[in-house]
């Protein structure tokens, strides 16, 4: 006592005790006194109030005013703070006030706000909490429903108090069990607590700053309101709501996948409020709980009954995920209903979680999520995301015959918001989606020079869309092509759906093969963005040909787009582009021009893809004209033997070695054929039989290539380089290659010499191999000579050389 009254009188508090409240004080303040729910009555009636403690005694105004310092910085001591609160404003308090029915009452506050401020305190009959307040309140003794009556159950008398501080159109679920809640009910959020200030000392309310949402800021003149202190304390962010029926709007607060209610009733400025009534409403899901939070921590019956009861304002599923994601969604609606859109988008983004794993992508459920989504990223300007998402729920709204009408709705919404990006491309791309399924579903379909521009302009994510809904395609394969090879906002990929489609899409001329026209090449050149990637998609595209009757001056203007402004290290890419290119037309021009636009070191390299390609897609009557305008060289032919051999084509070696007699090869450079040879025995023994190793070698026979070996010299030169890779593998590989004269059965044992230089001074060391396992025990194998010259130079480590 004597501390309060030194703070009253105006005595300073030392720095160190500055908002730290004595234990004394403490044990004080924790008495039941300050807790029972019937001293409020006393204590509202009295006109003066004085404290008595033992010996001690103090006024009550002196004692609050000692009080308030700590109060303001003080947690778990709201419940003294309401009853500060009735013995500060005693002295300035008429005895009674009459209602205008006569009632006698104290007239302190609304019912609401003393439940908000005393719901805490504590009474042995659970009645009392109400009870104890009704001659207080300047409204609650009105109330006949409300009138004392001990014969009445807990839930009973807390739902009829909800529906007197609400109005009669929510639905409330209560219990006897505890002191909760749940409340459903339309409403509207009409602004936002953007800061709490200190209570001030005249009244000892806080006063907060609201921004109201634009429909509302021209109904109050301040955005300052006065909040009564309650057991639970307002906080930046929670919201002002005003559900429909209610004399006071309240304040509510997100909270897991719904809202509690902080403040039952928040008393607004005169300023009429129902008009408020007439806004767009919102359906909300509210608990008040008016248990503590530990007992809500620590009682899991509580916790159970309250998911069970806000799990049953939503629609009914087996699975509890799914409800909690319905419930999250509620919750997420009305925050964008008060322009709240990230706290909207990230309870929209838990729900789709919930529905992801229960949910087809079609549901009607999870698609309305996802376009709330979508127009909640719209509104903050995210345009990539709800442009991403809304392309997401109309490729499956229309991959759905249940959805194919709503995906029009959500177009509907869709391109308002996509028109207010500075980028129309998007806009133009979806009116275009929206129209064609409309004209389809009216039987007026496009017309086909609507549809060419549509194929020119829109993205493959929403050719595909179109293709899914016209069947059978309306537009000539030819003008598809052309159209799609212009298009610069991804040609290749919108090339790529009609090419990868051309089995599963009716076209309109039934029966005739796809062709890559001189014009469609024509388009393709002109495409100033992505020619190369264009052309190249439909040269090598198995289901398509190039026509036969392709303009000469068109190849040669193709050749000059591929041949202009291109690195030299890009050359070998762009004859790649080239040879592919004439593997898919039966052409001799075309051969002859790729000859004439290839300089003299890239023609090895051209003339080696052509062969390949030809192999690979065994056009025999090209590959005739290949060696006729292209001769091969013995190191192509040897390298296309080992590329059959490979990919399991040997029924075509004879075929090769056909073409190789009908002429007289090149075998000027030595050392490629060479290399050919090695690089095919190695091959193929890594990655083949012996039976196939010998084919190779009686096919290289055949073509005037022999081995033979002289002693310890080898010719050619192949011993050395084959041996390692027989090492480890069938022994078979090792007797074919000796009894093809390839390795000399003369040459001493197979050894690696290290030869190591170290300073000034030679080391050498050799380590001897012997046959493997298998094979007999026979002079075999050269000499590999694997020689590291590498000077080591002493380095200080550690204050030792190294």
């Amino acid at each position: 006592m004597q501390k309060i009254r030194a703070v009253a009188e105006g005595h300073d508090i030392s720095a160190e005790q500055d908002n730290l409240i004595p234990d004394s004080l403490i044990a004080l303040l924790e008495r039941p006194w300050f807790r029972r729910v019937w001293v409020l009555q006393e204590v509202a009636a009295a006109q003066h109030v004085l404290l008595v403690c033992g010996a001690s005694q103090i006024d009550g105004y002196a004692f609050c005013l000692g009080l308030a310092p700590y109060m303001d910085t003080s947690e778990g001591l709201e419940y003294v703070s309401s009853v500060e609160y009735l013995i500060r404003g005693s002295i300035f308090r008429p005895k009674y006030t009459k209602t205008d029915s006569g009632l006698i009452t104290l007239g302190i506050r609304s019912l609401g706000e003393l439940m908000d401020m005393y719901h805490a305190h504590d009474a042995t009959e659970p009645l009392d909490k109400v009870f104890a307040l009704l001659g207080m309140s300047t409204d609650g003794l009105s109330a006949s429903e409300l009138r004392p009556n001990y014969s009445i159950s807990w839930d009973a008398l807390f739902c009829q108090l909800m529906t007197f501080l609400l109005g009669p159109k929510v639905s409330v679920k209560t219990s006897n069990s505890n002191r909760a809640a749940v409340i459903s009910g339309q409403g509207t959020i009409i602004g936002k607590v953007t800061s709490v200030a200190p209570r001030s000392n005249r009244n000892r309310d806080f006063q907060v700053t609201l921004k109201f949402m634009k429909p509302y800021q021209s109904f109050w003149s301040s955005t300052a309101w006065n909040l009564h202190a309650g057991v639970k304390r307002a906080k930046e962010g929670d919201l002002l709501c005003l559900i429909e029926g209610a004399s006071n709007p309240m304040l509510i607060r997100q909270e897991e996948n719904c809202f509690s209610v902080i403040m039952i009733s928040v008393p607004p400025t005169s300023r009429e409020t129902k008009l408020l009534q007439t806004s767009t409403l919102h359906k909300l899901i509210l608990v008040w709980n008016l248990e503590d939070s530990k007992k809500t921590t620590q009682d899991s019956q509580l916790r159970t009954w309250l998911d069970t009861a806000t799990l049953e304002y939503v629609e009914p599923h087996p699975e509890k995920v799914v409800q909690n994601g319905h419930l999250l969604v509620v919750s997420a609606h009305a925050l964008v209903g008060a322009s709240q859109f990230v706290a909207a988008i990230n309870l929209f983004r838990k729900a789709v979680k919930c529905y992801d794993y229960h949910l087809a992508a079609d549901d009607r459920n999870k698609i309305e999520c996802l376009a709330a989504t979508a127009v909640a990223y719209g509104s903050l300007g995210q345009w990539p995301e709800a442009k991403g998402i809304w392309e997401f729920i109309i490729g499956a709204c229309y991959s759905s015959s249940d959805f194919f009408t709503q995906a029009t709705d959500f177009l509907d919404r869709l391109i308002p918001v996509i028109r207010q990006d500075e980028n129309d491309y998007d806009g133009k791309k979806w009116q275009a989606v929206r129209d064609a399924p409309k004209a389809k579903r009216s039987q007026a379909p496009l017309p086909e020079d609507q549809f060419l521009h549509l194929i020119e302009y829109l993205d493959s994510e929403v050719m595909n869309i179109l293709v899914d809904q016209q069947d059978p395609w309306p537009v000539p394969m030819e003008k598809t092509l052309i159209a799609a090879a212009r298009n610069e906002n991804g040609g290749e990929a919108v090339l790529k759906v009609f090419l990868d489609r051309l089995s599963d899409v009716e076209i309109t001329e039934q029966g005739q093969d796809a062709q890559i026209t001189e014009a469609v090449f024509r388009s393709a050149a002109a495409n100033s963005k992505s020619y190369r990637t264009i052309i190249f998609s439909l040269l090598r595209h198995k289901g398509i040909e190039v026509c036969s009757e392709i303009h000469t001056d068109q190849m040669r203007l193709l050749l000059s787009v591929f041949m202009v402004d291109y690195y030299p290290f890009d050359w070998e890419r762009e004859l790649l582009y080239l040879a592919k290119l004439y593997s898919k037309a039966d052409n001799t021009t075309l051969l002859r021009l790729l000859i004439s636009a290839t300089g003299p070191l890239g023609i090895p390299f051209l003339r080696r893809e052509l062969y390949l390609f030809a192999w690979d897609e065994h056009k025999f009557r090209r590959l005739d004209e290949l060696v006729q305008i292209l001769p091969p060289a013995l190191d192509d032919v040897i390298a296309t033997l080992t590329h059959i051999l490979l990919s399991n084509g040997a029924h075509a070696v004879k075929r090769v070695i056909e073409v190789a007699h009908r002429q007289r090869l090149d075998a000027t450079n030595i050392d490629t054929v060479n290399e050919e040879v090695v690089n095919g025995c190695c091959k193929i023994i890594e990655n083949r039989s012996p039976a196939e190793l010998l084919q190779f070698l009686d096919s290289l026979h055949e073509l005037g290539i022999s081995f033979r070996c002289q002693g310890e010299i080898e010719s050619p030169p192949t011993q050395s380089a084959i041996l390692p890779a027989t090492v480890s593998k069938d022994p078979r590989f090792l007797k074919i290659l000796t009894e093809k004269n390839v390795v000399s059965p003369q040459m001493r044992p197979f050894t690696i010499f290290s030869e190591r230089r170290s300073g000034y001074e030679r080391h050498g060391a050799i380590q001897e191999r012997y046959p493997p396992a298998g094979m007999p025990d026979w002079p075999l194998y050269s000499q590999v000579p694997v020689s590291t010259k590498a000077i080591l130079v002493p380095v200080q480590v550690e204050q030792k050389p190294r």
